[in-house]
């Protein structure tokens, strides 16, 4: 009895935690833009993406880098700077807390 009922409590966790996926795995997003150079660096406890554009398919004069972050199960975004198209990078970095660090798990661009 105590053995099939922990065979079902295991198997019940297996399942809740290998059904966790970062929702930006893998995406079509990953890669800049044509026009666009990208690079990922660290930072403390986390991991940070820098994008600087001189030219974007549609006409815009404002971009702005939008990261997707992940720590653990924990996933957001984190919006860079708003920057004129050809000049500075845009930068967002992904800062995780006290134990757990956090990496840029994708990114994409906003044009204004």
């Amino acid at each position: 009895m105590y053995k099939k009922t922990a065979g079902l409590l295991a198997a019940g966790i297996l399942s809740m935690t290998s059904s966790v996926a970062a929702p930006a795995a893998g995406a079509a997003d990953d890669f800049p833009p044509p026009g666009c150079l990208t690079a990922l660096y660290g930072v403390f406890l986390g991991q940070g993406v820098q994008m600087t554009c001189y030219s974007l398919p549609d006409p815009s004069r404002m971009y702005q880098v939008v990261a997707h972050c992940q720590s653990g199960s924990s996933y957001w975004y984190t919006a860079g700077n708003l920057v004129p198209l050809g000049f500075g990078p845009s930068t967002a970095e992904c800062n995780g807390g006290l134990l757990w660090s956090a990496h840029v798990a994708g990114f994409h661009v906003v044009d204004f």
